[in-house]
């Protein structure tokens, strides 16, 4: 398998000097890159949700300190 990658990530590399050089691109939907893509956007969007939650917590803990320093309670 390391193998297969090593020689995967060679072409690719050439390929990509290839391209550069003769100043083409390849149009071309990769499915495989769209599914790192999505994978990625997924862990994301978990990390974010944790985020939010975080957020709303101490909100409300600054929220009720503040309330209660309002009322002169003390802290």
């Amino acid at each position: 398998m390391v193998e297969k990658a090593a020689t995967e990530n060679a072409a690719y590399e050439m390929l990509c000097v290839l391209l550069d050089v003769t100043g083409k691109e390849i149009r071309d939907y990769n499915y495989r890159t769209a599914k790192l893509l999505s994978d990625s956007n997924n862990a994301l969007r978990a990390r974010v949700g944790q985020l939010e939650e975080s957020y709303e917590k101490l909100k409300a803990s600054y929220d009720s300190l503040v309330r209660r320093h309002v009322e002169g309670e003390r802290v």
